[in-house]
């Protein structure tokens, strides 16, 4: 997206959050929160939403700020409400350093993993009581999700995962070849220059081949022939006297 969209997308968000969110951080507001449940559901599916575009996209920062103030509003409220402390926070603090660290050292996913168990158990354990809080995770994931999509549907998301994945095909036509092709050797005779048992070199026209024998163990220095060529596999059998007196 544009430099511009991103923009206006924060404008936004700063505009749905309404005044009363300021005055319920403190604790002789009256706010109850039960009258701002529905904002922490849109504070925890904003921040995840934010989360998740900077685990995506990383490197742009707006999508982390946005997160990131989104989750701190919602502490803020809760701390309004003396319902939560500070090891709460260091938790969920924790977690987002992790989570970065992961984004920008890629490792083995275990900083990720923990940096995610980090803001989950956070999230939950500031609700008011736990089923509260895994109620609030499970709603803002679920916003989070059709967010997501709807920006992958109608505007053109697009992320750096495709760069850690092999998209593209590698055959033939495109002039990929895994091996070297040897079909050219079927039906060639050479001479063997180390015994075959089973395998071994052998010298055709155009220079020196690994081969494997067709079974039998031919000694150095014979007469032999490509009888079956299989991807990188050339075999060969030996020539008999009369065969090779006919030639």
């Amino acid at each position: 997206m544009r430099r511009s969209s991103w923009m206006m997308s924060i404008l936004l968000l700063i505009v749905m959050i309404p005044n009363q969110v300021l005055a319920a951080g403190s604790t002789d507001s009256g706010v109850a929160i039960g009258d701002i449940s529905w904002l922490l559901w849109m504070l925890v599916s904003i921040g995840l939403l934010g989360l998740v575009l900077e685990v995506m996209i990383p490197g742009h920062f707006v999508s982390g700020f946005i997160s990131i103030f989104s989750f701190a509003t919602y502490f803020w409220l809760r701390f309004g409400q003396n319902e939560t402390d500070w090891l709460i926070v260091g938790a969920f603090v924790a977690g987002f350093v992790l989570l970065f660290i992961e984004i920008f050292v890629p490792g083995f996913g275990i900083l990720g993993a923990l940096g995610i168990v980090g803001i989950f158990y956070a999230i939950i354990m500031a609700a008011p009581s736990i089923v509260e809080g895994v109620i609030a995770l499970c709603l803002g994931l679920i916003i989070a999700s059709i967010a997501l999509w709807i920006l992958y549907r109608f505007f053109g998301l697009r992320t750096k995962w495709g760069n850690l994945v092999l998209t593209s095909t590698q055959d033939r036509e495109t002039g990929f070849n895994a091996s070297k092709d040897r079909r050219h050797l079927m039906g060639k005779r050479g001479v063997t220059v180390t015994p075959l048992r089973t395998s071994g070199w052998v010298l055709f026209e155009h220079g020196r081949e690994d081969v494997v024998s067709d079974g039998e163990m031919i000694p150095n220095h014979t007469v032999v022939e490509v009888t079956l060529v299989e991807g990188n596999r050339v075999v060969v059998s030996k020539v008999r006297e009369d065969e090779g007196s006919e030639q």
